[in-house]
């Protein structure tokens, strides 16, 4: 995005062997590659996509395979975990000045501590390990860019006001029904499985869906779909209010404020404090306690 590092850029590390760091598809993480290809390129993330990185801030790495970089306590250093957790955060340190707190850019000489307190490392013979007490030469990456990464496209967004549709991890979409049922149990996304995602309060706004954001849903019925205090999920309100309401989360980082990818993977929390879920029968229901994967659904634009 210009000469100062953003979050959601894609990057790439050259080591001070010459080698640029790899994720690779087997969850391997190395730096023995000579050029950096789409697997030597990495997607730096924090909870805020788009704003500038300092040094002293922390930061994520995500592959082009899905998986993030992973520090662990044994020190190694892999690229297999699903979603950016302690492990898989790493502190940008400036090589030439660990004090510094300013902004990163292109180019610059950067270390990266994990959450144990090491360094990771590019060895001579193109290991990537994360043991290193402190930035040495071998501890040192040159940093470029290479372009914001496409899931963080405002063209490959979901955004509000818009039609959407919600497939649940067993395959079949969410329905909302003429007489008023939810239901999770339909084969394809076509007009009853499509709903109008709408900023809470039920404004106009038009901007990119965020998680950590509320939402509610209208069907093409002209109802909204509801969270019941009993647990039961309906399609049946004339408007939208706070049984209306669902927070979107992500499942595997609910901090996590980032805009929602077409394609992305969602999970909505209801003014009650469950979560929707798509029961292996095709019921839809609002009343489990957590984001697993039966509450986990994947938001589509929708046609």
């Amino acid at each position: 995005m210009g000469k100062f590092l953003a979050s959601g850029e894609k990057i790439s590390l050259l080591s001070v062997h010459g080698k640029y760091v790899c994720a690779e598809d087997n969850g391997n993480a190395v730096a023995n590659r000579p050029s950096p290809g789409p697997w030597e390129q990495l997607t730096i993330e924090t909870s805020n996509p788009y704003s500038p990185i300092y040094y002293g801030q922390s930061v994520s790495f995500r592959g082009i395979h899905g998986k993030y970089l992973c520090a662990e306590d044994n020190g190694n250093a892999v690229a297999n975990r699903p979603g950016p957790g302690p492990w898989e955060t790493f502190v940008v340190v400036n090589s030439e000045n660990p004090n510094s707190t300013g902004l990163v850019r292109k180019h610059d000489k950067v270390a990266f501590r994990g959450c144990h307190g090491k360094f990771l490392c590019a060895e001579q013979n193109g290991d990537l390990v994360a043991n290193r007490p402190g930035p040495g030469p071998w501890e040192t990456f040159t940093i470029d860019f290479h372009g914001l990464d496409s899931k963080f496209s405002l063209s490959n967004t979901i955004r509000l006001n818009k039609k959407v549709s919600l497939q649940s991890v067993h395959g079949p979409y969410v329905c909302g029904e003429d007489n008023g049922n939810a239901v999770a149990n339909r084969p394809g996304p076509g007009p009853w499985e499509t709903f109008k995602i709408k900023a809470e309060g039920g404004s106009k706004h038009k901007g990119p869906l965020r998680y950590n954001s509320k939402v509610h849903f209208k069907t093409v019925h002209k109802k909204y779909l509801c969270a019941e205090d009993n647990g039961n999920a309906v399609a049946n309100r004339p408007g939208p209010g706070p049984w209306e309401t669902f927070l979107v989360v992500d499942p595997q980082n609910p901090n996590n404020n980032s805009n929602v990818p077409n394609g992305g993977k969602v999970a909505f929390r209801g003014a009650h404090g469950k979560f929707l879920c798509a029961e292996q029968n095709g019921d839809l229901v609002a009343n489990r306690p957590g984001p697993g994967p039966w509450e986990t659904f994947t938001i589509r634009f929708g046609n």
